[in-house]
């Protein structure tokens, strides 16, 4: 069996997989390959079969030691990082990332901190509501609504996604830079829970250099300055999300608990420039496969933990800002299968500075020799703002 890496990307075919298996591999450092097989009848997978694609992963351990060393050229083991990462970012759009040097003690600690949060009563929780839509503080179960059911819209390049009927069915908490001011948390922490401002402050600041070292891979790849960015993420806007998708209860007659209510996240896009994921081994993330035909239903890739990796996707403002060449994926949250069993995991958000310019004309891309970009320049801030006016209901 081979085994797929960042060089084979997204749009290799599984020909000697077997028709009613879907098998996905992953390669990082230190860890041995992941076989995950799943039964295709009956469920989600149905539409899977030997035809498949795989999620790429991407050591960026050069790329994070040139951000750090603040190096104004790039190594050849740069250059190398960051054409894997082109290649990742421009096929599907979702990749692992190993070599990030954050700890598992920062990962662990985020993720606990997240169960302990969630674990409040719920009056204790709900004093910490957020104040508006993406406000810092707690959300509740059906606050944000993602649909996939204008998916076929959301295919469309660079269109995005967001709710038009019921709430999710998660709970959130988000704690991050809401404005540039410095690098200083805007949060609502909670009383009594020791260790858990500084649990979630440790982990933001790892991200903070993660999505850095990335961002300047991006201007490698395309040829440009390795610190090009860095001005527009200096003091960036950013969110930490402490989510929670609560198991489903299977309904009387039910073979598959996904059958009916089954969406603990709708299918959407990411609003902003790049979003890190950590989360727990209960799964339920899947990405949506590039469209080979115009009329192809939808395939859907599990996206599970991988020990060791962080799971990061391209959003529509980076997709906006390379003028399209960097694809921005759709994907949903399955509710847990296991009754009594919750779905945990963290998401970073990189928004950029609030003033940045979102131009693909800035970074020398347009659709061919002195034509105009796919879309017109706007601030990140603009940009976000249009979002959330979409997402939230009055």
């Amino acid at each position: 069996m081979q085994i797929l890496t960042a060089s084979h990307a997204f749009s290799d075919v599984f020909a000697q997989i077997p028709v009613g298996q879907f098998t996905q591999r992953h390669t990082a450092p230190g860890l041995a390959p992941k076989r995950v097989t799943m039964p295709v009848e009956g469920t989600r997978e149905k539409a899977m079969g030997p035809d498949q694609h795989t999620i790429p992963c991407v050591d960026i351990a050069p790329l994070v030691r040139g951000t750090r060393l603040g190096a104004t050229v790039a190594s050849d083991a740069e250059r190398t990082a960051a054409a894997s990462l082109d290649l990742a970012a421009r096929s599907a759009g979702f990749f692992y990332v190993t070599g990030h040097g954050v700890g598992d003690d920062s990962i662990d600690g985020a993720l606990r901190a997240s169960k302990r949060l969630f674990a409040l009563p719920d009056a204790t929780k709900m004093s910490l509501r957020a104040r508006g839509g993406e406000g810092a503080g707690y959300e509740p179960s059906g606050a944000q609504k993602l649909d996939e059911g204008r998916l076929g819209e959301m295919l469309e390049l660079g269109e995005g996604v967001d709710g038009e009927s019921g709430g999710d069915q998660k709970e959130s908490y988000i704690a991050g830079n809401m404005t540039g001011n410095g690098g200083r948390l805007d949060a609502q922490w909670p009383v009594g829970l020791d260790g858990f401002e500084e649990a979630v402050t440790r982990y933001h600041a790892d991200c903070r250099v993660v999505s850095a070292a990335l961002m300047r891979g991006f201007a490698v790849a395309l040829g440009l300055p390795p610190d090009r960015f860095e001005k527009d993420i200096d003091d960036p806007f950013t969110k930490l999300r402490l989510l929670r998708y609560p198991a489903k209860k299977k309904e009387e007659g039910a073979i598959d608990p996904y059958v009916g209510d089954r969406a603990g996240c709708g299918a959407h896009t990411d609003w902003g420039a790049l979003t890190l994921l950590i989360q727990d081994d209960v799964g339920g993330l899947e990405v949506c496969a590039p469209q080979r035909h115009e009329a192809a239903a939808p395939i859907w890739i599990p996206a599970d933990a991988v020990p060791g990796a962080i799971l990061a996707n391209v959003g529509d403002m980076l997709l906006r800002w390379t003028d399209g060449r960097y694809r921005s994926a759709p994907h949903r949250v399955l509710a847990p299968k296991t009754p009594g069993t919750d779905r945990h995991s963290v998401a970073f958000f990189l928004n950029c500075n609030v003033d940045a310019a979102v131009d693909a004309r800035s970074l020398g891309l347009a659709a061919g020799d002195g034509a105009e970009p796919k879309w017109p320049p706007i601030t990140a801030m603009g940009y976000i703002e249009e979002r959330v006016a979409a997402t939230y209901s009055a």
